[in-house]
């Protein structure tokens, strides 16, 4: 059975009035976290990036809080203290991106969602930014802006992307969907080195990521699987046709890094310029992870999220 609680520790306290429960979705159990003080103006659902789970956003749940909405959050399916779909658990893996879509409707359909005031807009980072936005193509009436960090838009240059594509293709056919491939990072997030790491230049916020990890080593995700890798590029495919793009209706802000080492950092510019209902900018300077960045990236991420939401 998952767990709902929500861990707490020194390093990293949780905001007062959290709590937490278990959606399920089939045989997948998915952790669900909501934050609902009197009196908020809304709702701010908040989707992770691949390796993130509920407890690595505590300071930015406190900030919401701060700005008197209500948050709700969750842990995807192969990831934080949701069901782990192999007996590897720590390697990440997904059939295919359909089944994150399947979790969310299991999740925005719950009671323990349904009690979250409106109106709903909706923060999402790398990972979470690419199924958000295939949620929102889907189901636009679940918010009414939405802001993503670092979206997984595109995963290196085109021809990197397809090189992948083929060799996750490959090796999936042939039966190996859930071995680790060469091109992961298999380090067990414990261990892992503040110095060289790809997302973060402040080291006190990547070292509160792994304290909370070492509390609770069920946190943590190290590598992927090759089926993971097929299935993103999939997904990354399918918001790039011109039918997706033109049937997009959200309000839309794509916060990009200037330091990008996970996604292309080209993609969020380009594909604003294809969409009416998208604008992209830029942080200079910034890694993968805004959110979890030094002091003066995170008062730029809150000023341009401040002004966008403003807008209505």
């Amino acid at each position: 059975m998952t767990s709902p609680e929500l861990l707490s520790i020194d390093a990293n306290p949780r905001p007062a009035g959290g709590e937490g429960t278990v959606v399920k979705n089939g045989d997948a159990e998915l952790r669900v976290a909501r934050w609902l003080p009197e009196n908020a103006k809304g709702t701010v659902i908040l989707a992770h990036g691949r390796t993130e789970f509920i407890e690595k956003y505590y300071e930015v749940i406190g900030e919401l809080l701060e700005r008197s909405y209500a948050i709700f959050t969750f842990d995807w399916r192969g990831q934080g203290m949701a069901t782990r779909e192999l007996e590897e658990w720590q390697r990440g893996h997904i059939e295919n991106f359909e089944d994150y879509l399947a979790d969310l409707d299991a999740i925005f359909t719950s009671d323990f969602f349904n009690a979250m005031p409106g109106p709903h807009h909706v923060i999402a980072h790398s990972m979470g930014g690419n199924i958000m936005l295939r949620y929102l193509h889907a189901h636009p009436e679940l918010a009414s802006r939405a802001v993503f960090t670092a979206p997984m838009l595109q995963v290196g240059s085109a021809i990197a992307g397809s090189a992948i594509r083929l060799l996750a293709s490959g090796a999936t056919a042939m039966g190996r969907s859930g071995e680790e491939p060469f091109v992961s990072n298999p380090i067990d997030p414990i261990d892992g080195t503040f110095e060289g790491n790809p997302v973060t230049s402040d080291a006190e916020r990547f070292e509160r990521t792994r304290l909370t990890i070492a509390a609770n080593p069920r946190l943590g995700l190290a590598g992927i699987s090759w089926q993971w890798i097929k299935a993103a590029m999939e997904s990354i495919e399918i918001t790039w046709s011109d039918e997706f793009i033109a049937a997009l209706t959200v309000p839309t802000l794509f916060i990009g890094a200037g330091q990008e080492k996970i996604v292309d950092p080209t993609a969020s510019k380009r594909y604003a310029a294809l969409a009416a209902t998208c604008e992209a900018v830029t942080i200079e300077s910034a890694m993968h992870e805004i959110m979890m960045e030094r002091d003066p990236f995170r008062r730029q991420f809150w000023a341009l999220y401040d002004e966008f939401l403003s807008r209505d």
